[in-house]
């Protein structure tokens, strides 16, 4: 019984840890393109800890903040079509208040390989330029990894603490190491 109540301490110091690290991550990322997408997955993150701590499902927020955050991916896109983003928000209130589980999880799984694209796109076009961009390296493993945690929703995986714990933990690494890394850290592939 002592072991399970471990468990359960530890579940919640990662979900904050996590948190805060994404929390963060915008601070130093004020100004990357991808500003918004940063605030976006780390107001995704604190209010899901507070709907957990409240015992209220964080459900109806979760598909418009995917919406917001895939809309968030260029801050400059973002800002000049934020009129029709927010028409586009109530239509997704909507849509997700009447959707299954098994739909949510199709968005997310959507959204997810949208962002890996992008990221992954952002890389190759680096790439083509002869510039090796570790910024857009750890976007895509982000991606990748959540495409993986959305598939995982899909095909009903039983989620227990020891993917939680896996799954939190290379999301807290991604965040410090995002910390760290900024547009500018590359390197030329021209000899």
């Amino acid at each position: 019984m002592p072991t399970i109540l471990w468990l359960m301490k530890s579940y919640e110091y990662i979900a904050l840890l996590g948190t805060l690290t994404w929390m963060t991550v915008p601070f130093f990322q004020f100004k990357s393109k991808h500003f918004i997408f940063f605030i976006l997955i780390g107001l995704n993150d604190f209010i899901g800890l507070i709907f957990y701590y409240s015992s209220i499902s964080s459900q109806s927020l979760w598909i418009p903040i995917l919406y917001l955050t895939v809309l968030g991916l260029e801050k400059d896109f973002f800002i000049k079509n934020l009129k029709w983003i927010f028409s586009g928000l109530i239509l997704v209130f909507m849509l997700n208040h009447y959707s299954s589980p098994l739909i949510q999880h199709l968005f997310s799984l959507l959204t997810s390989t949208i962002i890996l694209i992008v990221f992954t796109w952002y890389f190759y076009m680096d790439y083509i330029n002869n510039i090796i961009s570790k910024y857009y390296i750890i976007l895509s493993i982000y991606g990748l990894f959540s495409v993986y945690q959305s598939t995982l929703l899909i095909s009903k995986v039983e989620l227990d603490l020891n993917i939680y714990f896996v799954a939190m933990t290379i999301k807290i690494l991604i965040g410090v190491i995002l910390i760290f890394i900024k547009k500018d850290y590359q390197f030329s592939t021209k000899g």
